[in-house]
C-alpha cells in the first residue's frame, strides 16, 4: 500500500489527517491545501489517515483488493461485545467434521486486521489438516512437555489424553494453524513485542470463529516444545523461522449455555 497524495476536489481542509499521521506527513502549504509530504520514506502505511478522512480524500494504491467501507457509530454495542468475549472458550471437544474453506478464509480475514508494533504484519501462517499430520505434531509436543501438565512420564499423558477422548493435545481438532515469522529474533525485546503481536491476531481470530459457530483453543505449549525440538517440529510444519503461537479450530462438540464466571480484576488508580 501507498499513499498517493490527497484529493483537492474532495478535501474539506479539516486537517484531522495533520492530527492522526504520527509521522507528520500532512501539511498545510502556503495556498491553505494540505498536501502529503513523505521525504523521510517512513511511512509504515497504518492507514489511520484513510480512517480517519470524513471526505475519503486520500488517494492510495494498494496491491491487493480491499474495500474501505465508512461505517457509522456505534459499529456494535457494549452489551453484543462483551457477550461475544464472555462467551469465547477455549474449545478442548471437536466434532469429527470438516470446515468449510469459505469459514476459514473469513477467520482468516478478520486476523488480517490485528494491528501490530509499528504496522510491521511480519506474520505468516500454516494451515494442518492432515490429522496423520497434526497427531505426529501433537505426540512430539506431548513427549517434551509431559511434565508441564503435571504427568510424570509421556506414557502417563498419552494415557490420560486417550482417556479421554482427545488423541494428543490437540484435541482431535480438524484444523491447526500456526503463526511464525521468516525470521528469528535479535534480541529478547523484538521476541517479546512478536509475541504480543501474535497474541492479539490470534485473539482477532478466536473471537471471528466463535462468531461463526466454531471453537478455538490458543495451544501456546507448541513453545515449549519448539525451544527442544525446533529443527524436528519445523520439518514437520514444513517453514523456517520463528513460531510464535498455534490455535486450534473446528466445530465444538459441547455447546455452551452460560458464560463461566470470572472475579473482578484487581485495579489501580480508578478515580
Amino acid at each position: 500500500m501507498s499513499i498517493e497524495g490527497i484529493n483537492q476536489d474532495l478535501c474539506s481542509k479539516c486537517k484531522i489527517c495533520l492530527k492522526v499521521c504520527d509521522r507528520q506527513y500532512f501539511k498545510e502549504d502556503t495556498s491553505g491545501n494540505i498536501i502529503y509530504e513523505n521525504l523521510t520514506n517512513y511511512c509504515n502505511f497504518c492507514g489511520h489517515c484513510i480512517a480517519a478522512c470524513p471526505e475519503d480524500a486520500i488517494k492510495r494504491k494498494f496491491s491487493w483488493e480491499d474495500d474501505v467501507e465508512t461505517y457509522s457509530e456505534p459499529i456494535v454495542s457494549y452489551e453484543k461485545t462483551l457477550q461475544l468475549l464472555r462467551m469465547n472458550r477455549s474449545t478442548r471437544n471437536y466434532q469429527q467434521k470438516k470446515v468449510p474453506r469459505d469459514l476459514i478464509e473469513k477467520v482468516f480475514n478478520a486476523m488480517r486486521y490485528a494491528p501490530s508494533a509499528g504496522n510491521a504484519r511480519l506474520w505468516k501462517y500454516k494451515v494442518l489438516s492432515d490429522p496423520e499430520k497434526i497427531k505426529t505434531l501433537g505426540d512430539i509436543i506431548s513427549r517434551t512437555m509431559y511434565a508441564y501438565w503435571g504427568f510424570n512420564s509421556y506414557d502417563q499423558a498419552k494415557k490420560y489424553f486417550e482417556s479421554m477422548g482427545r488423541q494428543d493435545i490437540f484435541n482431535r481438532a480438524p484444523i491447526v494453524i500456526i503463526l511464525y515469522l521468516e525470521r528469528n529474533a535479535p534480541n529478547n525485546i523484538m521476541y517479546a513485542i512478536w509475541g504480543a503481536d501474535t497474541g492479539v491476531a490470534i485473539t482477532y481470530g478466536r473471537l471471528a470463529a466463535e462468531s461463526l459457530g466454531l471453537g478455538t483453543c490458543w495451544m501456546n505449549v507448541i513453545l515449549g516444545a519448539i525451544s527442544v525440538r525446533k529443527e524436528e517440529i519445523l520439518e514437520i510444519l514444513g517453514i523456517k523461522g520463528l513460531v510464535l503461537g498455534a490455535m486450534t479450530l473446528g466445530y465444538p462438540a459441547i455447546k455452551y449455555s452460560r458464560p463461566t464466571p470470572r472475579a473482578p480484576l484487581d485495579v489501580e488508580g480508578l478515580e
